[in-house]
């Protein structure tokens, strides 16, 4: 991506983060560095959270090309199973990857609740996906304000 596609990508991830920032190659960071605000790479990957990340804001990888996500081990607030994100205890999936590779997506069990935007940068037109609840407990109208859920699939 060149420094003319990164500034208006750049003005519309600062729009949702109104303190202070600093800039680290293609990431940029709340001044502390514990909130993610966003990726400037639309090529990258796979990310690994690093442990002084607290907090993604719901648009920081919407603008990425991501089908992994890694965090750094012992990581206090984040998880990744199978390359989605999910929070510390796995009651919540944070983010699921846009470019993730795989036609079926079976939910971990204890996952409770979906982060706003988890699913947000995945286009279903392009490329649709089984998301599979086997947790009864799953408030399900999430999902189905994406467009997809298939709790029968086995």
């Amino acid at each position: 991506m060149t420094d003319e596609q990164k500034n208006p990508l750049r003005k519309i991830l600062l729009m949702n983060y109104p303190g202070e920032h600093i800039e680290e190659g293609d990431f940029i960071f709340s001044a502390d560095k514990s909130v993610l605000i966003g990726i400037l790479n639309d090529e990258m990957e796979c990310w690994k959270v690093p442990s002084s990340v607290k907090e993604i804001l719901p648009a920081a990888l919407r603008f990425t090309d991501i089908n992994q996500l890694e965090v750094e081990e012992n990581h206090p607030c984040f998880a990744a199973v199978d390359g989605v994100l999910f929070s510390k205890d796995m009651k919540t999936l944070i983010y699921y990857p846009p470019s993730a590779i795989r036609q079926v997506y079976r939910m971990p069990e204890g996952v409770e609740k979906l982060a706003p935007g988890a699913f947000e940068a995945f286009d279903m037109r392009q490329r649709p996906l089984s998301v599979i609840v086997k947790d009864l407990n799953f408030p399900l109208r999430q999902l189905f304000s994406y467009n997809f859920i298939d709790p029968d699939y086995e």
